[in-house]
């Protein structure tokens, strides 16, 4: 098949957008396709490609599938072999042309996208700069050539090689992207970030996170077939029930209609008797009178003799007698009154009143067993306030640096620390920290009278500068999403930027008292009932819930965090467990033995060291055990 044509729509490709499968297809087709696979589904995450029906998931960057289509890479050689056939370039080669010179080209390197003859090509092959370049026979790609994946190459922006990575975003870039859109953040190369994978055994961990998944997913798959096989069940009762009602129906009638024509068969054929009877006599009657009439007119008869004489006297009785005669005519009148339930079973509309109820069922409400169970192994004591300040721990947080602890008291006291345990100083802002996070050198703060505060603070400095935010809301938890701020308020979470300008409101249960947001804008958040009751749920930018997390394992949530793959840890402050999530809110860990903890953050160079608040009086790096 040529692969300049669409295997949608049959015609010549229209900016082509390649699959994972390698298959290409026009970008309107492929909306299109994605669209008519995602109808119905209350969570869409991808299609099955209409070639060879492989599972392509939909992008992480839009939960909205009309936007797939267009983050799937074009195609370039593609669209440079549709050009081609117009302007005939595939003729001859392109370096020799630029000399001036006119070879017939025999290959196509899809990196330069240039067509080369065979001298050209070698040379291609043995530079250092191009030597690892993909060149492909022209007669290879004129019949059957398939387009490799382009992970290798900027979606953003054409033939430029991905070499590093935005852990910021989440998402690879090329040295132009590093320039323009990622200045001030978190960067790797692709070798640094791999390295770091395989280190920590990261892929291992994500692919033990898949199955456990995969496996509560078939879980939730078979319950719904159990749920789909009631139903299917029910409505099958329902049918032979209504049948049922039908069949006793028509037996009741036959039975009824044969009671009927049964005594209206008698009840016709005494009529038709008593009928028959007056009939014979009205004839009798007739008879009688064209008797009387035929003696009395023949004039044979009439004469003076005594037959005659005596006649005609019988006859004048006999008329006296037929005028006296008590006739009657047998008018008999038949009626038949149907009984009012079948003029109500005429009248229905409808044979029986039929509903149909979704209850959709919360996902959190499903407790699963055999939740894996870990321990927090304590590696040491950081900080222990408690018989030195007599005070509480609120908040905590690393500094830029990852090395130095900030760790804000109940006292109006903030200490600085290094990890290894080491106060360096304390510092005083005024008020009581009750929640704070640090970005571009500025903490923000959500004071004891739950106002939000940006503090200009230099580690090694002892001055400060302060602003308080002009917000219209009481706030009680703060978080960073990209450069900006998130705010956990009542029923809303804020975003804010950094100045305090509010870009968004998003409607939420209760009162945030702490929340994180996650690398595609999904934001995680503990909410406080006004009955004191904590749920941990998970909601989408615009505030439509996606999950909620309850457990009875896990009691009084008090703080979150996450990871670099975007695992949720939940800190049971009763429970004395620390509960950990994948993103889409199934319980994968409850770790163990830790008393009383709050707050938790994670070290950027590490996976799996953490600080941990415990008892709201120390510090504690721990490790969690799996």
């Amino acid at each position: 098949m040529d692969v300049t044509i669409c295997p949608i729509c049959m015609e010549t490709l229209q900016i082509p957008r390649c699959i994972p499968c390698s298959h290409n297809f026009c970008q309107q087709c492929l909306n299109n396709h994605i669209n008519n696979s995602c109808i119905g589904k209350d969570f869409p995450t991808g299609f099955h490609c209409p070639v060879c029906r492989k599972y392509v998931p939909g992008s992480i960057s839009t939960d909205n599938p009309s936007l797939w289509a267009e983050t799937f890479p074009k195609n370039a050689i593609i669209e440079f072999m549709i050009k081609s056939n117009d302007e005939k370039v595939l003729k001859l080669c392109k370096p020799c042309l630029n000399d001036n010179k006119e070879e017939s080209a025999s290959t196509l390197c899809g990196s330069c996208m240039e067509c080369l003859c065979a001298g050209c090509t070698d040379h291609h092959k043995k530079l250092t700069i191009t030597k690892e370049h993909e060149v492909v026979p022209l007669n290879v790609i004129n019949k059957s050539f398939h387009r490799k994946t382009e992970e290798n190459f900027c979606s953003k922006h054409d033939f430029r090689h991905i070499e590093l990575y935005c852990f910021d975003h989440d998402t690879p870039c090329c040295s132009v992207c590093c320039v323009t859109d990622h200045k001030t953040c978190k960067m790797d190369t692709i070798e640094k970030a791999f390295e770091n994978i395989e280190k920590d055994n990261d892929s291992l961990q994500m692919i033990s996170e898949i199955d456990r998944v995969a496996s509560h997913l078939q879980k939730l798959k078979e319950i719904q077939k159990e749920k789909q096989s009631k139903i299917e069940d029910k409505a099958d009762e329902i049918r032979d029930e209504s049948k049922r009602i039908r069949q006793e129906i028509n037996e009741t009638m036959k039975k009824l209609e044969h009671e009927l024509l049964e005594d209206l068969a008698e009840g016709m054929k005494a009529t038709r008797k008593a009928i028959a009877g007056n009939m014979e006599t009205f004839s009798d009657l007739i008879d009688l009178s064209n008797h009387c009439k035929a003696f009395l007119a023949n004039p044979s008869k009439k004469s003076c003799n005594p037959g005659y004489v005596g006649g005609f006297y019988q006859i004048k009785k006999q008329l006296k007698r037929l005028k006296s005669a008590k006739l009657s005519i047998k008018d008999t009148a038949i009626t038949a009154t149907f009984s009012s339930v079948l003029k109500e079973v005429k009248s229905s509309k409808q044979l029986a009143s039929l509903t149909v109820n979704e209850k959709p069922i919360s996902l959190s409400i499903l407790e699963f067993q055999s939740i894996p169970k870990g321990i927090v192994q304590v590696e040491k004591t950081v900080l222990d306030i408690y018989h030195k300040y007599g005070a509480r721990i609120n908040e905590m947080f690393l500094f830029e640096n990852d090395a130095d602890l900030f760790v804000c008291v109940d006292d109006k006291t903030n200490l600085v620390c290094t990890t290894s345990g080491l106060c360096r100083k304390s510092v005083h802002f005024g008020f009581t920290i009750l929640h704070a996070v640090m970005m571009r050198g500025k903490i923000y703060a959500v004071s004891n009278r739950k106002n939000l505060h940006a503090i200009e603070y230099l580690e090694n400095s002892a001055t400060y500068s302060r602003i308080k935010f002009n917000i219209n809301r009481r706030c009680f938890s703060v978080s960073v999403f990209q450069e900006n701020l998130v705010v956990g308020c009542n029923n809303a979470i804020l975003h804010l930027e950094t100045n305090g300008k509010e870009q968004k409101i998003i409607p939420a249960e209760g009162r945030g008292l702490d929340v994180i947001s996650l690398n595609i804008g999904n934001i995680v958040y503990i909410g406080r009932t006004v009955t004191g009751m904590r749920i941990v749920r998970g909601i989408e930018s615009n505030g439509r819930e996606l999950w909620k997390y309850e457990h009875s394992e896990l009691k009084r949530p008090w703080g979150l965090t996450k990871d670099f793959v975007e695992n949720i840890y939940i800190a049971g402050n009763f429970s004395n467990n620390i509960h950990m999530l994948s993103s889409a809110g199934y319980a994968l860990k409850i770790f163990e033995q830790i008393p009383l903890p709050s707050r938790m953050i994670l070290r950027k160079e590490s996976n799996d060291e953490f600080y941990v608040v415990s008892a709201s009086t120390s510090v504690k790096q721990v490790k969690l055990i799996l």
